[in-house]
C-alpha cells in the first residue's frame, strides 16, 4: 500500500525519523497501532467480540451500566436508601 503524505507531515516524519535513529515505517507502524487498538492485529476472537458488542448495542440489545445499576437500587435498596 502507498500512503502520500502532505509534505509538511513527511518532513516531521523524517525529522523524527532522523532524531530517534528509527525507520520512517517503523514509526509509522507504531502509531498506527497506536490508534487502532483493537485492529486485525490483534486476537480475531476479542474482535469478533467488540464487533458483536457494538452491534449488540446499536440493535438496542445492550443498555448502559448507569441504567442496569439505578433499576437494581430501585429494586433493592441498600443502606441510607
Amino acid at each position: 500500500m502507498t500512503v502520500e503524505l502532505r509534505p509538511e507531515t513527511e518532513a516531521r516524519l523524517l525529522e523524527l525519523s532522523r532524531l530517534q535513529g528509527r525507520d520512517p515505517a517503523d514509526i509509522i507502524e507504531e502509531a498506527l497501532s497506536a490508534a487502532m487498538p483493537w485492529s486485525i492485529h490483534d486476537d480475531p476472537e476479542e474482535e469478533r467480540a467488540i464487533l458483536e458488542s457494538l452491534a449488540a448495542a446499536e440493535a438496542g440489545r445492550e443498555r448502559p451500566l448507569a441504567d442496569v445499576m439505578r433499576d437494581l437500587r430501585q429494586r433493592r435498596p441498600g443502606p441510607g436508601v
